[in-house]
Formats: structure tokens, sequence, C-alpha cells
């Protein structure tokens, strides 16, 4: 999911801004969500 941050720094990007917000709003609601459990893979390679 985009974050705050993100979301503003793509709005400054593309203009006008009531395009962006459309397009950001398009690809939110649109996305499909899905969660990992286990320990990452970032952390197993860092303890090798």
């Amino acid at each position: 999911m985009l974050g705050t941050t993100n979301s503003v720094r793509i709005i400054e990007l593309v203009n006008p801004p009531i395009i962006t917000h459309a397009i950001l709003d398009w690809i939110i609601h649109s996305a499909i969500r899905f969660e990992l459990k286990g320990e990452s893979m970032r952390k197993k390679m860092k303890k090798q």
C-alpha cells in the first residue's frame, strides 16, 4: 500500500493533481493485498 509520503511525491510529479488522484485511486483500489508469514528473507540472509 502506498504511504502518504509516496502519494504526495507522485502528486507533485504528475499534473494536474486531479488526474493523479484518479490514477492513485484506481491503483490502490484495484490492488491485491496479501500478507506473508514467517521471518523475512533479509533477516535470514543477514544471519548467514
